[in-house]
């Protein structure tokens, strides 16, 4: 296997109790175990363990994309208990309260209203958060307390897709009544925490809460019916691989280069090129060969993507 074939998006159905680092040493070892070569593999956004779903892993020249897919709208569906919350936010911590009231229907809607937009969360401690170099989960299991700061996330939108495990809620639990669990179909951008954001749904409704159950189910264009399940990946790694043309084709408009301006551009002179757009893919022979821009000097390439 040579130069285009193995530059891509493998997208990973991730199962639940395994790290997102972990996941893309096995695609790594697979691709060595299965073609012979080493070649620079990462994925686009941390899955926690307990969670599954899409995770897009890249490999060869489009691990260069990571800004552009990982900043991209993901999708979730969460579960959450309300009246307990533990030290990591979900049900794999330590109890840390579980004296919490439950919270009315309408309270935890008036939450969920609360919560969309631009808003300040502040990650859990338990993260993947750098301090010093050191991860925050790490300094947390060594006993030492973190101090995180809160940042700006964008959620676009969030809709109850059940109440207490029923999913045809609206005929069985008024608004009135006890809400002891909910399960949501979230629709955020990159860097979101959805453990703080059941958090901070449940503080909205005067109660606390924790996370039972996550699923990724998109991750910009790449959805969960497009995953192939990791035990498949390790028999036949790059079955479902998406083309680094095929993912950049997604973002911005492909030229082809002329013959007669190949010379000076693949030698990283600007040249005259007239195209619509001000970022853009450009292919040489129907090959993806970089990410470039149009300036007044003409087109420049400023992401190399050939192999």
């Amino acid at each position: 296997m040579q130069g285009q074939s193995l530059s891509g998006v493998i997208p990973v159905d991730k199962p639940q109790g395994i790290s997102s680092a972990a996941v893309v040493g096995i695609i790594k070892r697979a691709i060595f175990n299965q073609y012979g070569v080493k070649v620079k593999v990462g994925h686009t956004g941390t899955l926690d363990p307990m969670a599954s779903g899409v995770l897009p892993v890249c490999i060869g020249k489009a691990t260069r994309l990571f800004d552009m897919l990982s900043d991209k709208i993901k999708g979730y569906r969460a579960e959450f208990v309300f009246g307990k919350t533990t030290d990591t936010l979900d049900i794999t911590g330590n109890i840390i309260d579980c004296d919490c009231a439950l919270p009315t229907l309408s309270a935890v809607k008036e939450g969920i209203l609360n919560n969309i937009g631009d808003i300040m969360q502040l990650p859990p401690k338990f993260s993947a958060k750098s301090i010093g170099g050191v991860k925050a989960y790490q300094l947390m299991r060594k006993g030492c307390d973190v101090e995180l700061k809160s940042v700006c996330v964008h959620i676009r939108d969030i809709r109850i897709a059940a109440v207490n495990g029923v999913s045809d809620y609206s005929h069985i639990v008024a608004d009135s009544d006890k809400c002891q669990s909910i399960l949501l179909d979230i629709d955020c951008g990159g860097g979101t925490y959805i453990r703080s954001l059941g958090r901070d749904i449940a503080q909205s409704a005067g109660t606390c809460a924790c996370m039972s159950s996550l699923i990724r189910t998109y991750s910009g264009h790449i959805s969960l019916s497009q995953c192939s399940p990791l035990e498949e990946l390790k028999v036949d790694v790059l079955q479902g691989m998406i083309p680094t043309i095929d993912i950049v084709s997604r973002f911005m408009p492909i030229y082809d280069l002329p013959y007669s301006l190949r010379h000076k551009f693949l030698n990283g002179v600007s040249v005259q090129f007239d195209v619509d757009a001000e970022r853009f893919g450009i292919t040489v022979d129907g090959q993806i060969y970089c990410i470039a821009i149009r300036g007044e000097s003409g087109i420049k390439a400023v992401t190399n993507l050939w192999e």
